[in-house]
């Protein structure tokens, strides 16, 4: 057994029992290439010799010429049943024969799937190479199928394991390694520019940022497949392409991701076919890396959106929970004074009727009882009105139920119910409202007084960590791309929020507190609210020592959702 060496090039194992056969055989393909590389022989003197080196090699073949007589008169035959069974069907096998009709010709080729069954005295220099490079034709074609299946099969269980886009980065990895080998080029994915050109090291982090540096040009396709582009090389070629993704109605700016897949091609392949063929496919690539891209950008946005949703309605919960407790705290002073108001004028009555039963000045006493039902009476309507409130408020705060209300009205409940908390906080709030009109709206105040409720919290617990401070509330009207709103600002003038987390101060997650339980979820959520269900915008401005400012604004009808409710929300609950 022997190789003939050279560059790496198309292998060709030889099964014959005549040496004259080896000799007459390289000596014919010697100088011979076929799509630019040439023919690497490997040499076997028997089917038994051949069994080994296949068994050692066998993916490593395109081509078998087999003897059909050798060790014994269908030597080749078992052979070639044996390559069927055992090896890759890429593993093309042409039948030589000296015999003819030892073995019917279509029996042969249809029975043991062999490409050819030529006569050794028919195939000269020339037929010998048509053959050849005919069954390589089918080899690819066959090997081409062969990987694409595996990697449909790959794709079909990995896609279930896709849930980042890391993960999907990999998995299309794997996808391009088969198309460089299909294409003979070495293909490079570069899936986020900007942030490759960051993370990335060595020479692919130079590659990303010349490729950005070329994209901020404006160019969809710089240079056609095949044309040298400048500080890449030759035989490169350049595809840049952006994934746009939809976001939500606010404002957001839409999402970009800049992406582009680098084509390096073999000197030897380089011609017109290869060049289209591999353009075609990377354009099914791209698209294909678009489509799973947003599509596994959407599936992050639903399971955000649905955690979201579902920590918004808890949080509800736990506020009304609050809410009960500090009301209930903030009602026992009123009742408190009431209920000792109430036994004094008790004790003053009796004390009255008996000073009149002996005629004594009374006067005084007449004082007292005017005092202490005064206090009475103001303590009692101070402790109606706080339920009122409270009632009004917690019945709201569970509902999605739309309510033709005020958003001022709404703001003071708010602040009213919050009272025993801002109070032992010492945090003084201001309501600047140009009229005392209640501002009416037609919306869900449950949301509103959600949104109100956190950003207050959010200045106690963020604007000022240490108590103390002050909130200043303005609400006014307002018009918002041609639609009637109303605008609430929330300012303090507390520490701030640090620049670098300015940007992302509505993303899940993103809190300065998380050492002291914080969650990052709040102002999703707000943000959440705002956008989704109230149709309106929120936006922040902030310098870290001198305060922030939420700024809010909400139709004055918001529009009524698709199927008459809040998709996503779980239902009402009764208070």
């Amino acid at each position: 057994m022997n190789a003939t060496q050279g560059e790496a090039g198309w292998e060709v194992l030889v099964v014959d029992d005549e040496e004259d056969i080896h000799s007459v055989t390289r000596l014919a393909l010697k100088n011979k290439t076929w799509r630019r590389r040439k023919f690497n022989l490997t040499h076997a003197k028997s089917a038994a010799e051949a069994r080994e080196i296949l068994s050692q090699r066998g993916r490593d073949f395109r081509v078998a010429l087999v003897d059909v007589v050798m060790e014994t008169d269908d030597a080749g035959l078992k052979l070639s049943a044996w390559i069927r069974a055992f090896c890759p069907n890429s593993l093309r096998i042409i039948l030589r024969t000296g015999q003819a009709g030892v073995a019917p010709e279509h029996y042969v080729l249809n029975q043991y799937d062999i490409d050819y069954y030529v006569s050794k005295a028919e195939l000269d220099v020339d037929r010998l190479y048509r053959v050849i490079s005919s069954a390589l034709r089918s080899s690819q074609d066959i090997a081409t199928l062969l990987s694409f299946g595996a990697q449909l099969r790959n794709f079909t269980a990995a896609l279930q394991k896709v849930s980042s886009v890391e993960d999907l980065r990999l998995f299309m990895m794997q996808g391009l390694e088969f198309l460089g080998s299909k294409h003979d080029a070495a293909l490079r994915f570069y899936h986020d520019l900007e942030r490759d050109v960051v993370e990335m090291d060595g020479p692919g982090r130079e590659e990303a940022a010349l490729l950005l540096a070329l994209h901020e040009k404006g160019a969809e396709l710089l240079k056609p497949l095949g044309n040298p582009v400048h500080g890449l090389g030759d035989h490169t070629s350049i595809t840049l392409f952006d994934v746009n993704l939809e976001t939500r109605q606010t404002a957001d700016a839409p999402t970009t991701v800049r992406a582009a897949v680098v084509a390096s091609f073999s000197p030897q392949m380089m011609n017109a076919s290869t060049i289209e063929g591999c353009h075609r496919d990377l354009a099914m690539f791209i698209e294909n890396w678009r489509t799973a891209y947003v599509a596994l950008q959407l599936q992050r946005r639903v399971a955000e959106e649905r955690m979201l949703r579902e920590q918004m309605f808890y949080d509800r919960l736990q506020m009304i929970a609050n809410m009960v407790a500090g009301v209930a705290h903030e009602i026992n002073t009123p009742l408190g004074v009431a209920s000792t108001a109430n036994s004094m004028i008790a004790s003053l009555s009796q004390e009255l009727v008996e000073r009149l039963k002996n005629a004594e000045p009374a006067a005084d006493l007449v004082t007292d009882l005017a005092e202490a039902t005064r206090l009475l009476d103001k303590n009692l309507q101070r402790a109606h009105q706080l339920i009122k409130s409270f009632k009004q408020l917690s019945s709201s705060s569970l509902s999605d139920h739309r309510t033709q209300t005020s958003v001022l009205v709404i703001v003071r409940d708010c602040v009213e119910t919050l009272t025993p908390e801002t109070r032992k906080r010492q945090l003084k709030i201001e309501l600047k409202s140009p009229v005392e009109d209640p501002l009416a709206w037609d919306g869900f105040p449950g949301y509103l007084e959600h949104v109100v409720i956190n950003l207050i919290q959010n200045v106690m617990k963020h604007g000022y960590p240490d108590s103390g401070g002050r909130l200043e509330i303005r609400m006014t009207e307002t018009n918002n791309k041609g639609v009637d709103s109303y605008k609430l600002e929330f300012q303090d003038w507390g520490k701030g929020i640090p620049a670098e987390i300015l940007p992302r101060v509505f993303d899940p997650f993103v809190t300065t507190k998380r050492s002291e339980g914080g969650t990052g979820l709040g102002l999703a959520i707000v943000r959440n609210i705002v956008s989704d269900l109230l149709r309106g915008t929120i936006v922040v401005k902030s310098t870290l020592g001198e305060g922030t400012t939420f700024t809010l604004v909400i139709p004055k009808v918001v529009p009524q959702p698709a199927g008459g409710r809040l998709s996503g929300m779980p239902p009402p609950i009764s208070v």
